[in-house]
Parts: structure tokens; sequence; C-alpha cells
């Protein structure tokens, strides 16, 4: 544990859930997104995922995220590695096997170190420098960080995500920190590995600004 505050030794070796004092999700909001039989995100049609990686590749996870119709937003862990090379082998086969709408991560972050893999990464069928196979390839910049963190915790607060209790997210997810960012905030990486935090509200973030707006109905009364 060396120098670690206990609670970064529960959330990083244990994987148990530590909320902290300034998380800015509530435990008890997030908890009561649970569902015991599971986020049901894998199954679903259009799934939509994002990778983050933790500060000197101690850690990698790819979350997945899929949008209801009644709006609500199911969001699960669909890898989760120790090792960036054992990362690099598998992930392809992860993205030809579910079939994800869009493969999201962030440049800006730790994951610029696998910056060359995303762009070369392929998979089974046809693809292009922004797509491998059916699945679009997206960066999160920088200047939107603040907006898919924050929109993470808002869905959570209005009770707008499902999840499946994973032990990682949890963990990650309660034991978040605030970091200031400009007008707005980020998940601090300084007291502990974020990144299925980061990878959840990343893939949260594309489920939502992808899900299609219902069409209104406009109906026409033709007099007598």
């Amino acid at each position: 544990m060396g120098t670690d505050p206990p609670s970064v030794f529960r959330t990083e070796i244990l994987c148990q859930s530590v909320e902290s004092l300034d998380s800015p999700i509530s435990g008890q909001a997030w908890n009561a997104c649970a569902d015991p039989a599971g986020s049901g995100v894998m199954e679903a049609e259009r799934k939509y995922f994002c990778l983050d990686v933790a500060p000197e590749g101690q850690h990698a996870t790819l979350a997945a995220a899929a949008a209801t119709e009644s709006g609500r937003v199911r969001v699960g862990i669909a890898g989760a590695w120790s090792d960036l090379n054992v990362m690099r082998d598998q992930l392809a086969a992860i993205l030809a096997t579910y079939k994800p709408k869009t493969l999201g991560w962030f440049p800006g972050g730790p994951a610029a170190a696998i910056l060359a893999d995303m762009y070369q990464l392929r998979a089974p069928g046809q693809w292009t420098t922004n797509s491998v196979g059916k699945t679009q390839k997206v960066e999160l910049k920088s200047a939107e960080i603040p907006a898919v963190c924050q929109g993470m915790a808002d869905a959570v607060r209005s009770r707008m995500i499902i999840h499946g209790n994973d032990p990682l997210l949890n963990a990650h997810i309660l034991g978040s920190h605030r970091l200031p960012m400009g007008d707005g905030w980020r998940f601090s990486r300084k007291f502990g590995n974020a990144d299925a935090a980061y990878a959840a509200a990343g893939a949260v973030h594309l489920a939502r600004v992808a899900r299609p707006t219902q069409r209104l109905k406009l109906v026409v009364s033709r007099g007598a």
C-alpha cells in the first residue's frame, strides 16, 4: 500500500467501492441506478464504446453504453486490462464480436500513448482511417471533457443511467474526485486510476448524442 491512503488501496487493489468526500457523483444516486439483473448493454443492438487508459499505462478500461427507448442509458464494462499489450491484442476481436456503432477515446489524456494503435486498429471487414469495420472511431477532444464528465454526473443524478453493479465501475465512479476545468470540472486522476469512470462517461456521452430524436407527427385536420 505504501503511502497511499486507505481509500486508494481499497479502490485500486481490492476493487471496492469507496465514495470520496468530494465525489461529483452521489453514491446514493449511483446505487439507485443499479439493476440487479445487470445493465444488459452488451445485448443491445446499438452500442457505443469508449476506451480510456490510466496514467503510465497502469490500467485500461473499455466501457459500453446503449440508449433505451425511454431515454435512459445502459452502461457497463466491455473489457479491462492491466497490460496494454494484451489490450492491443484483444481490442480488435472485441470490436468484431460486438460491432459497436462508435469507438471513442480521449487523445488528450493518457490514451495518447496508444494513439498510433487507435489509428491503425483494424477488424475483419472493410475499414477506413475513421472506422473499424462498421465501427466509427471518434476522438473526444479536451474541450469536450467537462461536458462528458458533467453529463455523466447529471445523468446519474436524474436516474437516467442503468448499470449492473460492476465492481470496477463502482470503484472508479464512487472513488472519483472533481478537478476544476474552466467554468466546469472533470474527473481527477490525481487520487488513483479513473479510467473506468472516463470510459463509462465517454460511452454514455456518445450514446446520448447519437440517440435519434423522436420525429413529430403532423396531423392535419380537414374540415367538413
